[in-house]
């Protein structure tokens, strides 16, 4: 069973810091930290909010470490992140990268919602109700 907890700035840097793929960015604005954990399994997988607002906000960041990736919690993590910003909002923004984005299409076709491309990897999401 996964579970999403808000977690520290820090603990993410931490995390983002092991690979030096990412990093955490600027002061995000209405933003929020957190960590999809496997309550049996310990693995982990972090993500951040970003300019959150009413009906929507942005995936900023989406981390799963390299010990985790190409598993079959990586993609239920990011189903779980989809879940539980779609619990509160009706819209999501994702900008993938190169290297992410076949990892992206395939959590789309899982997922329910309205999946757009707006641009050279970026998408908007909204929710279906």
């Amino acid at each position: 069973m996964l579970k999403i907890e808000e977690c520290e700035k820090a603990i993410l840097e931490n995390e983002f810091s092991k690979t030096g793929e990412i990093n955490t960015g600027f002061e995000w604005i209405n933003h929020g930290y957190y960590q999809v954990k496997d309550e049996v399994s310990e693995d982990v997988a972090y993500f951040i909010t970003a300019n959150d607002d009413i009906e929507s906000c942005e995936l900023g960041r989406f981390f799963v470490p390299k010990e985790y990736r190409g598993s079959v919690f990586s993609r239920n993590a990011a189903l779980e992140v989809f879940g539980f910003i779609f619990e509160a909002k009706n819209e999501v923004w994702l900008e993938a990268n190169e290297k992410s984005i076949n990892f992206w299409l395939k959590v789309f076709e899982k997922i329910n919602a309205n999946v757009k491309e707006v641009g050279d990897y970026k998408y908007f999401l909204t929710k279906i109700t």
